[in-house]
């Protein structure tokens, strides 16, 4: 099995393992032993940490990918100038927090006093996170991308579950939670920091002879470009949540954040592809193999799809037992899950357009077209929010996804000639509605609706396995698999 395969299944199954562990926090944990304020408190408590992580790194989580193969062989002075000046970065950012504390009490004290009260616990919660990142980042240019993967999505969630257990049996209350919440973040961090040190490949002693000016303005300059880059990407990731907590409330946070959970789940099997062929991509512009970056352009924009589509549809079919299980109050976030599901099915249908910029020479462009997408997603927050409220927000972040992935592929496609789309895209898309549809169409007179969501679960999966094989869909997707390998660098 190839190097893309191999650790592309691994985190496919650690992202659906930790999938599993987020569906039963966030489905059969949270909703019954949280309140709706305190759900949508952790939302934002994370959210914002990892955009404090973005602005903190300064970029070095980007300039790891695209850096350190070129200073591999020339021994210490990289690595520990990257931990030297996210350090440095983290110190800065944290003093901004403070200096905004007396703006953001005054914009969310009515409506979200909860996060006002725990703001300052962004903090320690965002040290972990930025340092977790940079650490995530040289492990991935050494193609160990599984342990980091493992330890986030799997680790972290099956610690989370734990200490709402806490809750359950009477052991904790919900400040203690966050506690134990700050303490495994610490924890993971620990953990994923141990291979890095030991790697011989790696050496994180200090080389005051790397910090030239002529070295460090370049690294700079393309740092400063990927902070930017990278802060609009992690802000449109968290505006609605942002602007539904001071527009509406934490209570409606967290029925977003439930729902929001649900549509974003299509996007984790293409996180596990990416997180392995970025890195590929970023060696590729260096021998400037433009034909074979299209070849993983078109292969991994239409595996993202497939699994995209085949999820979305599960979950779609699904909804109405769903709801019904959840308490009364998540029934608002029906619609929010439809049309968050559609704009994560478009983001990652449009591949690895934003990568492929992001390591290129022309890397700087991707920056213009997340302000023009940061802008697009609050000018329809503003307007669908006050009028449709959570499902406002949804539209909203779809409309925007749409906006940016036309933007980035057109341009693509204008300058180095490639796009990812064919005709096969369509008996994909044939497939997964005509097999939902029969699959949704079929009466299950169940009381019971986790047998419900089960059996029809099993029907559609059965139905959509058997209609790819025999329309030769299943066989041209195998074949894109083996043309990841053939591409491998």
């Amino acid at each position: 099995m190839s190097k893309i395969q191999s650790q592309g299944f691994w985190n496919t199954i650690f992202s659906y393992l930790g999938a599993a562990f987020g569906v039963l926090n966030l489905i059969f944990l949270y909703p019954f032993f949280l309140e709706t304020d305190e759900i949508g408190l952790i939302r934002i408590l994370t959210s914002v940490s990892i955009l404090y992580a973005q602005v903190a790194s300064l970029g070095f989580n980007s300039v790891i990918i695209r850096f350190q193969p070129h200073y591999s062989k020339s021994g210490a002075g990289f690595p520990f100038a990257v931990m030297a000046i996210t350090t440095g970065g983290f110190l800065l950012t944290s003093a901004l927090v403070f200096a905004l504390k007396p703006t953001i009490t005054a914009i969310y004290l009515e409506n979200s006093a909860l996060f006002v009260t725990y703001y300052n616990w962004l903090i320690p919660l965002s040290l972990f996170v930025t340092f977790f990142t940079i650490a995530e980042s040289f492990l991935r240019v050494l193609y160990k991308t599984v342990f980091s993967l493992f330890l986030r999505e799997v680790v972290l969630r099956i610690l989370t579950t734990l200490g709402i257990v806490g809750i359950m049996v009477g052991k904790m209350d919900f400040e203690m939670f966050l506690i134990w919440y700050l303490a495994i973040h610490a924890l993971v961090l620990v953990v994923v920091l141990w291979p890095l040190l030991r790697d011989q490949r790696l050496s994180f002693k200090p080389d005051l002879g790397f910090f030239r000016i002529r070295r460090l303005k370049r690294i700079m300059q393309y740092g400063l470009v990927s902070l930017l880059t990278g802060a609009t990407t992690y802000f449109i990731q968290m505006i609605d949540s942002l602007m539904i907590g001071a527009w509406l409330d934490l209570d409606q946070v967290g029925i977003y954040t439930i729902a929001f959970f649900m549509g974003s789940v299509i996007a984790m099997p293409a996180r596990g592809i990416s997180r392995i062929a970025v890195p590929m991509i970023a060696a590729a512009w260096k021998k400037n193999q433009v034909l074979k970056i299209g070849r993983i352009y078109a292969a991994t924009s239409l595996l993202h799809f497939s699994l995209g589509v085949f999820i979305l549809t599960g979950i779609l079919i699904n909804l109405p037992e769903v709801f019904q299980f959840l308490p009364d109050a998540f029934a608002a976030g029906t619609v929010v899950v439809f049309w968050i599901g559609i704009g994560h099915l478009i983001d990652i249908t449009g591949g690895l357009n934003g990568f492929i910029l992001n390591t290129s020479n022309r890397y700087d462009r991707d920056l213009y077209f997340n302000i023009i997408f940061i802008f697009t997603s609050i000018i329809t927050n503003v307007l669908l929010i006050p009028a449709y409220g959570l499902q406002g927000a949804a539209i909203a972040s779809a409309v925007s996804y749409l906006s940016i992935n036309i933007i980035r592929t057109t341009y693509i496609w204008n300058v180095y000639g490639m796009h990812p789309f064919s005709v096969q895209y369509l008996p994909v898309l044939g497939i997964a509605i005509f097999t939902g549809v029969i699959s949704f169409m079929v009466p299950l007179s169940i009381a019971n609706d986790l047998i419900a969501i089960t059996l029809r679960s099993v029907l559609f999966v059965i139905l959509f396995g058997i209609t790819a094989w025999l329309s030769g869909t299943l066989r041209f997707l195998r074949e894109v698999l083996v043309s990841l390998k053939e591409n491998e660098v």
